[in-house]
């Protein structure tokens, strides 16, 4: 298979009711969708676990693939093929990009990205920044600990003349 486009630069919102609802691109000036051989949308998928993808736009056969890369602007390697409203899930375990393009040359040559889902990376929280009240009794502390260590020197100056 052959992929075509660019990446989008200008994303449109589609809004007509029943499947023609939806994200498209302004590059398919007449439809407002993502058109054959017009571009791609490329979702970058840092910090997800998993994707879940749906179609509208489907009345007149439409086919849809979502490609995978790990380059920002690159198309890259078929990871699912489609027709029609479908929902679909690729596990994110190999591509940081996910591409979704219109992939019929015949038929209504376009689809809408319906929706989109993500199960987000579990974080795992490092040592922040201590507030301002922690940090005054570090200061105290030091402080304290630098007036003992001086007050030793002089008595140990002290007994040893």
């Amino acid at each position: 298979m052959t992929a075509f486009g660019t990446p989008a630069a200008d994303l449109y919102g589609k809004h007509a009711g029943g499947d023609e609802n939806g994200v498209g691109l302004s590059s398919d000036t007449a439809e407002h969708e993502i058109l054959f051989g017009k571009g791609f949308i490329q979702i970058d998928t840092a910090g997800l676990t998993a994707i879940q993808l749906a179609f509208g736009s489907t009345t007149d056969g439409e086919q849809w693939s979502i490609f995978g890369s790990n380059t920002a602007g690159v198309l890259g390697s078929v990871v699912l093929s489609g027709a029609g409203d479908g929902t679909n899930t690729p596990v994110l375990a190999s591509y940081r990009y996910y591409d979704v393009e219109s992939s019929a040359n015949a038929g209504g040559r376009n689809v809408l990205l319906r929706s989109m889902t993500a199960n987000a990376a579990e974080v795992t929280p490092h040592g922040g920044v201590p507030e301002p009240a922690t940090w005054a009794m570090m200061m105290v502390g030091f402080g304290a600990m630098g007036a003992t260590l001086r007050r030793r020197r002089a008595v140990s100056a002290a007994v040893a003349a």
